[in-house]
């Protein structure tokens, strides 16, 4: 466990609080100049979505615990509760340009138990894109640019790119869609994948590209089949001459093919078979998975909404000493529509996945419980309110060795974590083209090794407008 009173992040000390007051003047500087860029830009089309609080705080969460299933929670929810976004379709070709503004505080940005460091963090990100909407189909290309400055800690400033293209098209019973992202130099928080925070950092610059073709064909009103192939690419950016992470670059290629039938006019059960292919740089860690699978979609009733997918995940290393990997996996959503303003989801989901990490793990499979509920309180069509809250827990198999962080001697026991957190968001749309926002989010973590403990509390503000 790195000491993160490490040089990198001390602090100069300033006997009269000079230092404190200046950064103190300069976030209400920066924040008063990105409200005046918001509220004085002429604008004329919907407007976007808010940030996030993890995108505010410039650092991709794929590899965050739980963040796979908590997605799948919120995801589902909010299409549930506000429906998807759509963006504006006519048979003409549309330019689009927004802004997007945030501001966070974050009182533990390494997610340490001793000594947390805090820091002011701005989000600055513009976007520009075209979209062409015709009788069968739909294309969009987008680029975005995100800067993200620390007031403290300006090694950890960040520029990320990002490239998303879409297209669909549908005549008479086939379907097809594509989707492609792609992230060149990006910085990624390390999360869970430790064995990436080869500086202590908690983050990783790295370029992916994300790609999902999939076909569709309606033999009835009651049957259809489905194939998708997903295709993801990430390679670690070396740094400071260390080239230890490129071990980790990998390629993966995932074949689906679904059939699904129709119980009733909303109602949706499938069977589903997934095949993984996943390719690293250094051969010893690839790997391919299979997992057959069943699940319901649809709607039950006019209140009620229900996602379930079950199935039984198996993956095979290359190297043949490693041990086969296996398990029950689940993703699960309920939504409710309680009252004619609030709508309710609870959620679970289990998975079985991958620990690189040889100090922290004796064994490569690492088994993720998650638990999830969102509400939200729709006051008036432009103001709202969510609240979420999950728990979730990650385990892996065998014994490890780690010296206590304070000090008291080396302990051996299995690497056991738990996770809690909850957060609040208020939404408020005072102009069709304007929406601003207020959030605060707590995030705590127990684990059978004090060394990964933590406790961390965000406050955001965000807006955003097109124009």
């Amino acid at each position: 466990m790195r000491d993160p009173s490490a040089a990198f992040f001390i602090r100069k000390a300033d006997p009269f609080n000079g230092y404190v007051n200046a950064c103190r003047l300069e976030f209400f500087r920066r924040l008063r100049l990105a409200a005046l860029v918001i509220f004085f830009t002429l604008a004329a089309d919907p407007a976007p979505a808010l940030e996030t609080i993890d995108s505010a705080s410039g650092t991709e969460p794929a590899f965050t615990a739980n963040y796979v299933q908590k997605s799948f929670g919120n995801e589902f929810h909010n299409e549930e509760t506000y429906g998807v976004l759509m963006r504006p379709q006519k048979d003409l070709v549309q330019f689009h340009k927004s802004f997007k503004v945030a501001a966070l505080y974050n009182d533990n940005i390494l997610n340490s138990r001793i000594d947390p460091i805090d820091d002011q963090i701005f989000n600055y990100a513009p976007q520009i894109g075209v979209s062409r909407k015709t009788r069968n189909g739909y294309v969009e290309t987008f680029y975005d640019l995100t800067y993200t400055d620390y007031a403290e800690h300006h090694k950890l400033n960040t520029v990320n790119h990002e490239n998303m293209t879409k297209f669909s098209y549908k005549k008479n019973r086939l379907s097809v869609d594509f989707s492609n992202s792609i992230k060149p130099y990006t910085t990624f928080a390390t999360g869970e994948r430790t064995e990436l925070d080869v500086f202590g950092t908690q983050r990783v610059k790295t370029h992916t590209d994300d790609a999902t073709f999939s076909l569709e064909y309606t033999w009835s009103p009651k049957t259809k089949t489905a194939f998708i192939y997903a295709f993801g690419w990430a390679s670690f950016l070396p740094s400071g001459g260390n080239t230890s992470l490129t071990q980790f670059n990998v390629k993966t290629h995932g074949f689906t093919p679904q059939l699904y039938y129709a119980i009733t006019p909303k109602t949706n059960v499938y069977a589903s078979y997934n095949y993984q292919i996943v390719d690293y740089y250094k051969g010893g860690l690839s790997s391919s998975s299979t997992t057959p699978s069943i699940g319901v979609v649809g709607r039950l009733t006019p209140k009620t909404s229900l996602n379930v997918d079950a199935g039984w995940k198996k993956r095979d290393y290359v190297d043949s000493s490693t041990p086969a990997a296996d398990g029950f996996v689940l993703k699960g959503a309920v939504n409710r529509k309680l009252m004619p303003k609030i709508s309710a989801t609870f959620s679970v989901s289990k998975d079985v996945s991958e620990n690189f990490d040889r100090v922290a793990s004796q064994s490569l499979q690492q088994e993720a419980l998650f638990y999830g509920l969102n509400l939200s309180y729709l006051f008036s069509p432009r103001v709202s309110v969510d609240v979420s809250a999950g728990h979730g827990t990650n385990s892996s198999e065998g014994l490890v060795t780690i010296q206590d962080i304070e000090g008291s001697g080396l302990f051996t026991r299995e690497m056991e974590d738990e996770f809690t957190d909850w957060d609040i968001r208020l939404k408020w749309t005072p102009r069709p083209f304007c929406e601003v926002g207020l959030g605060y989010e707590f995030e705590k973590k127990n684990s059978s090794f004090k060394n990964f403990e933590y406790d961390k509390h965000q406050v955001y503000a965000s807006a955003g407008v097109r124009f």
